[in-house]
């Protein structure tokens, strides 16, 4: 089959924002963190409502200039953390720079924008809805690692954005990274009310690898209980409800591995002899369950293939594998490390 045509396009992107090689790999996440911030804000729906450097804190609602991540010199690890919002959604994420063993990072997302103005210069707002995107003492970036590179991109109607830190070993050449996906469903039941149907997928802990398939984020983590859907029904009903992604095909993505056991019985050819599955979303339980719609531009990826291959279908490297997806992509090379 060939690739099918992008359906929320054009894509906005920032792509290939290399860190270079840190003398230590604790520089290199104050890196990670100052430009996760600054890849988001770089797209219009994006912007900074509150932060802090850990002297100064800027409320959401106090005015002015809100984002005292100036410089990566403003993260001071341990207690510096800024609140970022979508403006077409109302959807807000908190990078929580908690812990000064800085791998480790605290990132909280809010479907409904519920964060409050009452943090201060080392403790970010409370929030009356929100889920753990990264947990706290989850490794985020690897404690080996003194490279990284991060891409971004939105897509035209500012509801999906996605991030992709990568990240390198430099002496055993090791690689993977932290997806971030904060997705707008399409197909969705009826009888979910919501203004925006938002699923978004929790991160698992990075691991590098030199196996293609096992690099994060990897096939055997994508699939389990990791995705969160922000329901509301007409009861009313309302909350964040965990659920799985589904295949329209069997055993094409390769015998190494498996998706859920919601697959559909079909199979569709793809270079050499792998598949390119569209993913669904399903919630097997009595509480808000059955499914939930499906992912917009996003694809199972051949396990085979490496993260950064690109396709030329309908242009050349119009599609690029990351970990166990295949996404959009601009035509650019990526940066390799």
């Amino acid at each position: 089959m060939t690739f099918p045509t992008v359906e929320n396009g054009p894509w906005v992107f920032n792509i290939n924002n290399i860190s270079g090689k840190h003398d230590t790999s604790a520089e290199l996440r104050i890196w990670a963190f100052f430009n996760l911030k600054e890849v988001l804000i770089s797209f219009d729906e994006w912007s900074v409502v509150a932060s802090a450097n850990g002297s100064s804190f800027a409320n959401i609602g106090a005015g002015g200039d809100v984002d005292l991540w100036d410089t990566i010199s403003d993260i001071v690890a341990g207690s510096s953390w800024v609140v970022v919002e979508n403006s077409v959604t109302g959807e807000q994420l908190c990078i929580d720079a908690y812990s000064a063993t800085t791998y480790y990072g605290h990132f909280r997302y809010s479907a409904t924008g519920s964060f409050q103005a009452d943090g201060d210069a080392t403790t970010p707002p409370t929030v009356t809805e929100s889920i753990d995107l990264l947990p706290i003492s989850t490794i985020w970036i690897d404690m080996t690692c003194q490279e990284a590179c991060i891409h971004g991109m939105i897509s035209a109607d500012g509801k999906c954005t996605r991030i992709y830190v990568h990240q390198r070993e430099i002496t055993a050449w090791t690689s993977g990274g932290f997806l971030l996906l904060m997705e707008e469903l399409a197909d969705t039941p009826d009888v979910w009310t919501s203004t925006h149907k938002r699923c978004i997928l929790r991160s698992s802990p990075t691991t590098l690898t030199t196996t293609t398939y096992t690099k994060t984020p990897a096939l055997s983590t994508l699939v389990g209980k990791v995705w969160y859907c922000h329901l509301k029904d007409a009861s009313p009903s309302e909350g964040n409800f965990d659920a799985y992604p589904t295949a329209c095909c069997y055993l094409a993505l390769d015998t190494t591995g498996g998706l859920s056991p919601f697959v559909l019985a079909d199979r569709y050819g793809f270079s050499n002899g792998y598949c390119l599955s569209p993913i669904g979303i399903f919630r097997p339980d009595a509480d808000h369950g059955g499914g939930l719609g499906r992912l917009q531009d996003m694809f199972w990826a051949p396990l085979r293939h490496d993260t950064f291959q690109t396709y030329d279908q309908p242009t050349d490297k119009a599609w690029i594998k990351i970990g166990g997806l295949i996404l959009p992509w601009n035509g650019t090379a990526p940066a390799w490390l």
